[in-house]
C-alpha cells in the first residue's frame, strides 16, 4: 500500500500488513451477495476520495484576470443603475417641489 495515502484511508478500512492489502467488509444485509455489493461500494468510494483527494484546479492568471474585469464591470454597471436611479428621484423631486415654469407657460 503506497504510504502516501495517509492515515485517513487506513482507517476507514482495515488495512492487513501482513498481506499487503485491505480487508473491507460488511454485515448491514442479511444475505452475502448485498454485502458483496456494499464491499465494493465502499471500495470504489475509497478509490474515488483518494484520487481526487490531491487534485486542486488553481485557476490560471488569465482566468483570475478575467474575473477581476467582470467583476468589475458588473461593479460599474450596479453604479450607473444606481446613478440612473437616483436622477429619476432628483428630477421628481425638483418638479413636485421646485417652480412649476410650465403651469406659467400653458
Amino acid at each position: 500500500m503506497d504510504p502516501s495515502l495517509g492515515e485517513e484511508y487506513v482507517k476507514k478500512i482495515a488495512y492487513v500488513k501482513a498481506d499487503d492489502s485491505l480487508l473491507i467488509s460488511s454485515t448491514r444485509h442479511r444475505t452475502q451477495a448485498e454485502n458483496v455489493e456494499d464491499c465494493l461500494r465502499k471500495l470504489h468510494t475509497l478509490i474515488l476520495d483518494a484520487s481526487s483527494a490531491e487534485i486542486t484546479n488553481d485557476p490560471t492568471a488569465e482566468q483570475q484576470q478575467r474575473v477581476k474585469d467582470l467583476q468589475k464591470a458588473h461593479s460599474n454597471r450596479l453604479k450607473r443603475e444606481k446613478q440612473g436611479r437616483s436622477a429619476g428621484y432628483t428630477l421628481r423631486s425638483y418638479c413636485v417641489s421646485g417652480p412649476r415654469w410650465w403651469i406659467n407657460n400653458l
